[in-house]
Formats: structure tokens, sequence, C-alpha cells
């Protein structure tokens, strides 16, 4: 019974490992990416995002037909999935502001749970 116990965890742990052979959730592209790209640059790389967390933008939902937000001046962060592996970017204004990465159990660059928006010290 514990032998059976321990194949399903390691199937269980491999499935969750597995990775698509086309994803494009790689070190390699990861690399490719820069501070003040464009997204559609970045689209190119990575194609579209899996999920895009855009809590920070205001929701003016019953005034929304007479107020405008410019969504596009709010960090928005953008997230490419393969399993356990994930890349992500934060856009503002339509330019890459940070990115980061877990590969492998990796991370590289920025932490995921960075700030959307950055703090800035004020001088006393």
């Amino acid at each position: 019974m514990i032998v059976a116990a321990v194949v399903v965890e390691l199937a269980v742990q491999s499935s969750k490992r597995s990775k698509n052979p086309e994803s494009k959730v790689t070190l390699e592209n990861y690399n490719r990416l820069r501070v003040g790209m464009k997204e559609i640059e970045v689209r190119q790389i990575l194609g579209f995002a899996n999920r895009r967390d855009d809590s920070i933008v205001p929701k003016i939902s019953n005034l929304s037909h007479r107020y405008k937000v410019d969504e596009e001046n709010f960090p928005q962060r953008c997230f490419w999935e393969d399993g356990e592996d994930f890349i992500w970017i934060t856009l503002t204004g339509g330019k890459v502001t940070q990115y980061g990465a877990t590969l492998d159990g990796v991370q590289f660059g920025d932490d995921v749970k960075a700030p959307l928006i950055l703090e800035t010290q004020e001088k006393e």
C-alpha cells in the first residue's frame, strides 16, 4: 500500500513538471525580454498571455457610460504558464516595466511578488 502511494505521488509530481514541447515558456525566450519593450514585441516572443491581472485598474461599473478610464496607463501583470513554470511581465503604458520568471524551480529577474506600483521613497 505504501508503494502504491509513492507511485501515485511520483506520477502527480511528474505531471506537474511535464512541459509542453512547443511551450514558449523557456529560459531562451525569457532572456529575449527587455524593459521598455512594447506589448506587441512580447507577444511575438511568447504569444498571448495565459492570464492578465488588471486588478489595479479602477472599475467604474455603473458610471462607465459617463467616464472613460484610461486603462493603458495603469500597470497590468501578464502571465505565460507551462506547468509550474511561468514568465510574467508588468505592462504600463503598453511597455514592459518589470519582468521575471520561475523556470525549473529557479527564479529569474524580479520577484513576482513585486508590487504593481513601485513605491518611491520620499527624501526627508
